[in-house]
């Protein structure tokens, strides 16, 4: 599903991790998310809720964002945490 660059009207997935709020120096751990925590934005548009809320990859510091095919319908893809 990742491709380098991603394509536009591909799914693409990529992988992060998140600074704790409450300690700078880390990555926060199994990070919980919320529907509205994670938008997107296509070509410069209004943010809108992700389809599929990222989630951390076997409880641990690294979180995966799997965007759709129709979110990745645009030539500039933002999501912001």
């Amino acid at each position: 599903m990742a491709h380098n660059p991603p394509l536009r009207a591909t799914a693409y997935e990529f992988y992060l991790s998140l600074v704790s709020q409450s300690n700078t120096k880390v990555f926060q751990n199994n990070p919980t998310l919320a529907a509205g925590d994670v938008k997107v934005s296509k070509d410069g548009g209004s943010l809108s809720n992700v389809a599929t809320l990222p989630s951390a990859v076997g409880s641990g510091k690294v979180v995966t964002v799997m965007l759709s095919a129709g979110e990745m319908t645009a030539d500039n893809v933002t999501v912001i945490f």
